[in-house]
């Protein structure tokens, strides 16, 4: 039980770390079997570089159905000085619309059809797994 605590902590400050965009530490994790194996963690591409396309994707997917914007800003993981400027360009291009009584911002129908075509690009790219070679 104690190493679960120490792998969760490990885990939290890695986590900490990643947000920061700096985390290259090591923590042990349980497979299936039981047996501990070592899992290396980078956060060096996985969120620090993402392409305006991306961002604007997580945006609209997380505001799908309402969402505030803290909601927004941790789905998306942007601060909220980047959320602020991109919602401005979202909803001066219909993307996304602000319901002021709930005070949430939703995504528009123009915003969803974003959504799809970026889905299918992203799908069209996509390698082809060894399996399906």
């Amino acid at each position: 039980m104690k190493l679960d605590n120490l792998i969760l902590k490990a885990l939290l400050a890695c986590f900490i770390k990643w947000r920061k965009g700096f985390c290259t530490q090591k923590f042990l994790t349980r497979n299936s079997t039981n047996i501990l194996k070592i899992v290396n963690t980078y956060s060096d591409h996985s969120l620090k570089y993402r392409s305006r396309t991306e961002i604007v994707a997580m945006i609209l997917e997380a505001a799908n159905g309402g969402a505030t914007k803290t909601k927004i800003m941790y789905k998306a993981f942007l601060s909220y000085a980047q959320l602020r400027e991109y919602l401005s360009v979202l909803i001066e291009n219909n993307l996304l619309q602000y319901v002021e009584g709930s005070q949430t911002y939703k995504t528009t129908e123009k915003g969803l059809n974003f959504l799809k075509m970026n889905n299918e690009i992203g799908e069209l790219l996509q390698t082809p797994s060894i399996k399906e070679r």
